[in-house]
């Protein structure tokens, strides 16, 4: 198997977090449990197109940044009415929302670029922080597990949610589609777009030092940092502490003797050297690791990290297959699903 975290959704039964959860969440997750069992089973070689679907949907549940988030994705999986083929729907948008929200990758806006994929960092030199900036990340993150104690040349200063254009309302043609990512982001993991747009997207809640082989996984949604709950209010985040989690293929790429591994506790501390002329610098939003954490974790459990490396490879053939690219949301539109299809008509730019 290519995909060595994917794993089936367990029944509800063995699910106690779910079982804690509303009378909606439990019947949304029942119905994509009965889904995935309905479905061909994966090969040795792929994965079940409709089985990844009905995994994702559950893991969206499973790992749902908040309670009202649990209950956004079960009111929309409950709307479907065991349709199979909404939820396939439901599924496929599902995945580019999580895309635009989390990887870094959008597409092109330029005409000549139309069905090409514009890799931000590398391309667009607004990305790239100033200096100053840079210094004072690496001050605040210095001297914990993910990061070096200066800005050396091993080391990335990263957008957990990434600096994308499609965050931009001022075209037109973007408006429908950024909005919808925009309210996926607000009624899943209460994130506001007054958060992120403009400037603020380069404000150091969202900015994070790490190692530079940490941050390419982070990029990929092969790491992440997942924030610690409270013991007694499940949906309460404690502030500054994650659990540390990557892909297993990822262990032979860490510097040799590295301290941390999948699995370790991080707390994220300000080293910001004392200074009264110096402002306080923000650490970083758990609301955003507590996105990026949902996506990684959907993406790698339910197998649909496929169609992201099929995006991350600049693969564009037969993309057709299981992306539709015209962004119209059915979380913000509550489009006619009954109606809907994995379109198959040509592209354009988004």
């Amino acid at each position: 198997m290519p995909y060595p975290h994917v794993r089936d959704l367990p029944p509800l039964h063995q699910q106690p977090q779910i079982q804690k959860s509303s009378a909606n969440v439990q019947k949304a997750y029942s119905s994509i449990y009965n889904w995935q069992e309905s479905v061909p089973p994966d090969s040795s070689e792929n994965l079940s197109v409709p089985r990844t679907y009905a995994r994702l949907l559950g893991y969206l549940i499973l790992h749902a940044p908040t309670l009202n988030g649990q209950e956004f994705v079960a009111r929309e999986i409950n709307s479907a009415n065991n349709n199979q083929d909404i939820y396939a729907a439901l599924a496929n948008q599902a995945i580019h929302l999580l895309m635009h929200c989390c990887a870094l990758y959008c597409h092109a806006s330029v005409k000549k670029e139309v069905g090409k994929l514009a890799w931000l960092r590398e391309t667009d030199p607004a990305c790239r922080l100033n200096d100053r900036l840079s210094e004072r990340i690496s001050g605040r993150d210095a001297n914990y597990a993910l990061s070096s104690n200066t800005l050396h040349s091993n080391s990335q200063t990263l957008h957990i949610m990434p600096r994308c254009k499609d965050f931009k309302l001022e075209f037109a043609d973007k408006k429908i589609w950024s909005g919808s990512v925009w309210v996926f982001m607000a009624e899943y993991a209460d994130i506001n777009m007054f958060d992120l747009n403009e400037g603020l997207i380069d404000d150091p809640s969202n900015l994070i030092q790490l190692v530079s082989i940490f941050a390419e996984l982070v990029d990929h949604l092969r790491m992440t940092l997942v924030p610690v709950r409270n013991q007694k209010n499940e949906w309460e985040i404690q502030p500054d502490e994650y659990t540390l989690w990557y892909d297993d293929a990822a262990e032979g790429a860490l510097p040799r003797n590295y301290p941390a591994h999948s699995g370790s506790q991080i707390t994220l501390k300000n080293h910001t050297p004392a200074n009264p002329n110096t402002r306080s610098i923000p650490l970083p939003n758990p609301k955003y690791w507590a996105l990026h954490a949902a996506a990684t974790m959907t993406f790698q459990f339910s197998g649909a990290i496929q169609y992201l490396q099929h995006f991350t490879n600049h693969e564009e053939e037969d993309q057709d297959e299981f992306l539709d690219l015209n962004g119209s949301s059915c979380f913000v539109l509550h489009m006619k699903m009954d109606s809907a299809k994995i379109s198959n008509t040509a592209k354009r730019a988004i």
